[in-house]
């Protein structure tokens, strides 16, 4: 390795003109030089070679299996699964509807950040990617950008008055929202703010929510171009 003074040597039994050598550490530059020997024990030999150098490349991944746990109305972390080539990655968020990103640099083989101060009741969106050197310069590019979801004060959400949009009945099993005429501008959580996967079937007043078996409880259906929050009750 350039840099260190002790010298790893490999012996090529003639005719064979080619070495592998294995174990070495990516994005690094190695030294080398070659004699030849005339006799088995090396006291008949050639000087050696000028000493040359080559670099180790390395693939430079994104971060892959991205989550987000320990999501409060203030604060969430974000992890994932790193890369063995990565110095170093870089977590970009924000509010949803802002243009201007918040950088944290995380040293590898760090693979988890803790976000603090941020607003309750809002979406945010972040993306990683992962630097292979110190300057960024060599980089994996970021990954899709996603969302996570604060959720709301649990005196915000006692005291939402939704006077648009109802579900029913509440405690509901087959739920029923009406007020609206666009699902698509509904967000449905969990009571931690986490985003649940639901779909919508027409009914003769509105829709039908249909949530995972799994997310029975206290969800929060949200109504991203009013503001507008319900809490309900999936049994």
């Amino acid at each position: 390795m350039q840099g260190t003074t002790t010298w790893t040597t490999k012996i090529v039994t003639a005719p064979i003109v080619t070495k592998a050598l294995t174990s070495l550490l990516s994005l690094t530059t190695y030294e080398y030089q070659v004699r030849t020997d005339c006799d088995l024990a090396g006291t008949t030999a050639s000087a050696y070679s000028a000493t040359q150098t080559f670099t180790t490349t390395c693939t430079c991944s994104k971060p892959t299996n991205i989550t987000v746990t320990n999501l409060t109305q203030t604060t969430a972390t974000v992890n994932w699964v790193g890369n063995v080539c990565a110095y170093q990655y870089r977590l970009q968020y924000r509010k949803q509807g802002t243009t201007t990103w918040t950088t944290k640099t995380i040293l590898a083989p760090i693979v988890t950040k803790a976000l603090t101060g941020l607003t309750a009741n809002s979406i945010y969106e972040y993306h990683l990617r992962t630097d292979c050197n110190s300057g960024g310069t060599i980089n994996s590019g970021f990954t899709t950008t996603t969302t996570f979801t604060t959720p709301l004060r649990m005196e915000e959400v006692d005291n939402t008055n939704a006077s648009t949009l109802t579900v029913t009945p509440n405690p509901c099993n087959t739920c029923e929202i009406i007020g609206t005429a666009n699902p698509g501008d509904l967000i449905i959580t969990d009571i931690l703010g986490r985003k649940l996967n639901a779909t919508y079937t027409k009914s003769s007043n509105g829709f039908y929510i249909n949530v995972p078996e799994s997310n029975k409880g206290i969800l929060l259906i949200r109504n991203i171009m009013t503001g507008e929050v319900v809490k309900f009750v999936k049994e």
